[in-house]
């Protein structure tokens, strides 16, 4: 967990050490242009929340069975698979990282080590879109000598599959949207806002 950097779960807001708010990646990506908000709902955010946090309780070991909801087992399930058959060992899971030179923070879903490789890992409830490999590549770059991202896509089905994301561009694309993302706040230009999309 990085110091430098604290985060208000309630208010989904990170700060830095002065008590600046600092943009997560997600809300990056999003200020660029770069995903479309029409696709996600309450239902999808809901379920993903869920999901995460039953994992956290599934690698801290302290996950009571009883309190999982049907809905979410068969993701739960999935995910336990995923970790016997990998081999992928743990290293850190929802921690916090910080990259004070492009002024953003985000929280890592998974960090380990894959076929002997340092790994980063986002696991994804729903579809795995496109942005998810600068997603990766914005968590890489805080950390030193990452060599492989994956989104670790989890479905109702109690299946798993990993989706390799290789493209040595993605950090430079990134780092264009934190620029964009600034320009725009610094000159107040909205975001573009879709019908039913919430504030």
């Amino acid at each position: 967990m990085n110091s430098a950097i604290t985060f208000d779960a309630e208010r989904h807001e990170y700060r830095d050490e002065a008590g600046n708010l600092v943009p997560s990646v997600t809300q990056i990506i999003r200020a660029a242009g770069l995903s479309d908000p029409r696709w996600y709902n309450d239902r999808a955010r809901l379920r993903g929340t869920a999901v995460h946090t039953a994992i956290q309780y599934v690698n801290e070991g302290t996950l009571d069975e009883s309190s999982v909801m049907p809905e979410i087992d068969a993701y739960v399930r999935a995910y336990r698979r995923f970790i016997q058959q990998s081999g992928f060992i743990i290293q850190a899971f929802e921690f916090r990282v910080y990259n004070k030179a492009h002024g953003y923070a985000g929280t890592m879903d998974l960090l380990g080590t894959l076929n002997n490789k340092t790994t980063v890992i986002d696991i994804k409830t729903g579809s795995v879109p496109v942005w998810t490999g600068l997603q990766l590549a914005a968590y890489a770059a805080c950390i030193h000598c990452v060599h492989q991202r994956f989104a670790l896509h989890l479905t109702e089905d109690s299946v798993y599959r990993l989706v390799r994301f290789d493209d040595k561009s993605d950090f430079a694309v990134f780092a264009g949207a934190c620029a964009v993302a600034k320009w725009k706040a610094a000159h107040n230009v909205p975001s573009e806002k879709h019908e039913g999309e919430q504030t």
